[in-house]
């Protein structure tokens, strides 16, 4: 499938993340985000929040108005190389369920930025286990792999052990259930 053909059979737009000036501001409101917060212990060797958020992750949003937007990191040439499947799924997955509805948007903001608690940012958890969940599942991601990822890429989005029961749970449950990856081609 052409990077064209994937934009119009699922309505996205593929962009490098360092193009949208959406997720440059974003990046420097991680930058902050990362000078005032206890993280700077635990990444002094690292790079800062908003190179990181520039260069590593991919991320998915679309405003109340237009299409939705994949930005993809500088470390990927191709977003279509089939070594991304995995992660075009997992960005999918936030289009399809999370950010489609007229009140998607809004929703993925309010549960980013303001919803914090229990620990420190929350509302990731919520936006990022459905599509994790599918990547353990379908391309056999190691559950804690994936919790250590989400504990320290995600700024503690949930109790490590929450997240492991979780996504153990729900694993069981969709093998059980034979549940279907709706990407298969």
């Amino acid at each position: 499938m052409t990077k064209q053909e994937f934009e119009k059979q699922y309505n996205v737009h593929l962009i490098p993340k360092a193009e949208s000036r959406l997720m440059r501001a974003f990046g420097v409101f991680m930058l902050v985000v990362w000078a005032v917060t206890f993280m700077w212990l635990w990444r002094r060797d690292r790079k800062n929040l908003r190179d990181a958020f520039i260069d590593d992750y991919w991320t998915t949003y679309r405003l109340p108005f237009g299409v939705t937007k994949i930005t993809y990191p500088k470390m990927v040439p191709d977003p279509m190389d089939d070594q991304q499947r995995d992660i075009r799924e997992h960005e999918l997955l936030h289009h399809i369920h999370q950010l489609e509805p007229w009140w998607g948007p809004l929703t993925a903001g309010l549960l980013v930025i303001v919803v914090p608690l229990p620990i420190i940012f929350s509302g990731r958890w919520y936006l990022e286990r459905r599509p994790y969940l599918h990547n353990i599942v379908y391309h056999r991601y190691d559950i804690q792999s994936v919790v250590d990822s989400l504990w320290s890429g995600y700024m503690i989005p949930w109790p490590k052990g929450m997240m492991l029961s979780w996504f153990k749970k729900k694993e069981q449950e969709m093998i059980r259930d034979k549940v279907p990856n709706p990407f298969n081609d």
